[in-house]
């Protein structure tokens, strides 16, 4: 029962290689290589069509299964950010993403909006989903059977700008992020619409031409979500294999946080 070897950053990341009954666990990918397999994993995620494509004028979102353990590697992802933010949340399921504008942050003379008008644009947002192009929200996907359910273990990040030196100078913004406390209304409101995720893990990011954003070649701008759904083999007395996968995610060039998971019964992996 062969399983997949991966290198760090082989330029055929998502082609499997046997070797034998090895178990292993998400590659290690070094501080100063990490830029590299980012990039990589953009390509990925271009190849696989896994990109959330966002609308210009309000709240998306997006979510996707992870393949079961018979299936291939993936990755998922949104690219452009560029003064946005994002709540994304893996699970051992499955995957959730969101593109919410800076509109819900701040009007267009730069002052914060009111307390309603964030909330409608920001978790209320993520909790009840689009209608305009049928993507779930929170509280769909975090039913039972669902992949945000909390028996699958989500784990919420957040990906925010800094601020920059013209909002220093000019707004008198004296916090490190441009949105520090909505951040941070934004973070609880989700951690209580996604039972049993502990307190999200919040990224900040440069902001950068939108061209660069979103061009593919490069690593900012980009959050990804990669999962590896037979990634080691638990081997039992009868015989029994369990596999177990694992998903990391990534913003920018910074590893979140990786999980392994046991599928709950034993299942034969195709030859």
């Amino acid at each position: 029962m062969p399983t997949a070897n991966w290198d760090p950053i082989p330029d055929d990341i998502f082609e499997p290689t046997c070797s034998g009954e090895q178990k292993r666990t998400l590659e290690s990918v070094p501080g100063d290589e990490s830029p590299d397999y980012v990039v990589k994993l953009a390509s990925e995620v271009d190849r696989q069509g896994h990109w959330l494509d966002y609308n210009h004028d309000r709240t998306t979102m997006q979510s996707w299964s992870f393949p079961g353990p018979n299936g291939v590697r993936q990755a998922y992802g949104l690219r452009g950010l560029h003064g946005c933010t994002s709540v994304i949340i893996a699970s051992e399921k499955g995957v959730f993403i969101s593109h919410i504008w800076e509109a819900a942050f701040s009007n267009n003379d730069e002052s914060p909006t009111d307390d309603k008008t964030f909330s409608a644009q920001s978790s209320e947002a993520l909790q009840k989903g689009t209608m305009q192009d049928g993507s779930d929200g929170l509280q769909a996907l975090t039913q039972p059977g669902q992949i945000l359910h909390r028996d699958y273990k989500p784990a919420i990040f957040i990906a925010t700008p800094l601020t920059d030196d013209w909002e220093r100078r000019n707004l008198h913004i004296t916090t490190p992020t441009r949105y520090e406390a909505r951040t941070t209304q934004l973070g609880n409101s989700v951690r209580q619409l996604v039972p049993g995720a502990g307190a999200p893990k919040v990224q900040s990011y440069y902001r950068t031409e939108r061209d660069v954003a979103d061009d593919i070649s490069d690593f900012a701008g980009k959050a990804i979500v990669e999962v590896d759904p037979h990634q080691a083999v638990l081997e039992s007395e009868d015989d029994k294999s369990r596999p177990i996968g694992a998903w990391r995610a990534w913003i920018e060039f910074n590893k979140m946080d990786e999980q392994a998971f046991l599928y709950p019964a034993p299942v034969e992996r195709a030859e």
